[in-house]
């Protein structure tokens, strides 16, 4: 039953990965997902553009490793991410690892309900945690 809530998230992807622009300007996005102060030790984190603030119509995804760490990776062609604001999901594949039993709220698998939303700049380095309640 958990996997088939993932899908939607994974054609999200799929489908902005295929719709990605070729700006040739990017910035490498990284960072660590914690729920209820306990890292997250797998799952992906998605970064959805915010057209309304004018970013380019183009996704990224990241895997998130057993560390709770996690880096983007644009689209197909290039690597890092265009510039500008992102809404941003995240679904975790398991529970955090001292948390057994926890799940992540489904309102994170959602760019309009989780709340989440960053900046991307170039010319610094994207370090972007979240900790989550």
């Amino acid at each position: 039953m958990r996997r088939l809530r993932q899908w939607p998230v994974l054609l999200l992807v799929l489908f902005a990965l295929g719709c990605g622009t070729d700006a040739t300007e990017r910035a490498l996005v990284r960072g660590t997902v914690r729920y209820r102060g306990q890292r997250l030790t797998s799952g992906s984190v998605v970064f959805v553009p915010n057209l309304d603030r004018g970013t380019p119509n183009e996704m990224a995804i990241g895997e998130i490793k057993p560390d709770g760490s996690y880096q983007l990776s644009g689209s197909v062609n290039s690597t890092g991410l265009a510039p500008g604001w992102y809404r941003v999901t995240i679904a975790s594949g398991s529970t955090p690892r001292s948390a057994s039993g926890l799940t992540l709220p489904d309102k994170y698998r959602d760019p309009s309900r989780s709340g989440l939303e960053r900046e991307v700049q170039l010319g610094r380095e994207n370090v972007i945690d979240f900790d989550l309640q």
